[in-house]
């Protein structure tokens, strides 16, 4: 067996994955003292969580067999697609959710409609009682972003 610890917040809880050796499943973590496993999102096998902020929230990324990902925000009781949570008609995916800082604001990489990665920021627009957070995607600003690191 294998670990990998990517992020920890100011209490001292680290994130990360652990997993078999050989191809068999990994599963995201977080460590409070003790290790607990996140699971993953459905139609996945694997998941890796990258980024905790200081309200415990949780980010990281799901993936298949065949390694296609899925960013997701894990709120400490459920994993949520961040792909439902912006335009379907945006021409937007969301691969990986890489950090997530104290004012809930996401860093992710995600493909363009031609198939482009570029890092997006996602910016929470209104808390819930849950702590799972909407979020909206300036893909305006974010489009003109990428076209400039492009030149």
């Amino acid at each position: 067996a294998h670990s990998w610890a990517y992020d920890i917040n100011s209490s001292g809880v680290i994130v990360g994955f652990v997993g078999q050796l050989a191809g068999e499943a990994r599963q995201a973590f977080v460590y409070d003292g003790m290790m607990h496993g996140l699971g993953t999102l459905s139609d996945y096998m694997f998941s890796g969580a990258l980024g905790i902020n200081d309200d415990g929230l949780i980010v990281g990324y799901a993936s298949t067999i065949t390694g296609a990902t899925c960013a997701f925000l894990y709120d400490g009781q459920s994993m949520l697609d961040l792909n439902a949570l912006i335009s379907p008609g945006s021409g937007w995916r969301l691969a990986t959710a890489d950090a997530i800082n104290n004012n809930g604001q996401i860093l992710c990489h995600g493909y363009d409609s031609v198939g482009g990665l570029h890092p997006l920021l996602l910016t929470p627009t209104v808390p819930e009682p849950s702590g799972l957070i909407a979020l909206v995607c300036g893909l305006g600003s974010v489009a003109m972003f990428a076209r400039r690191r492009g030149r």
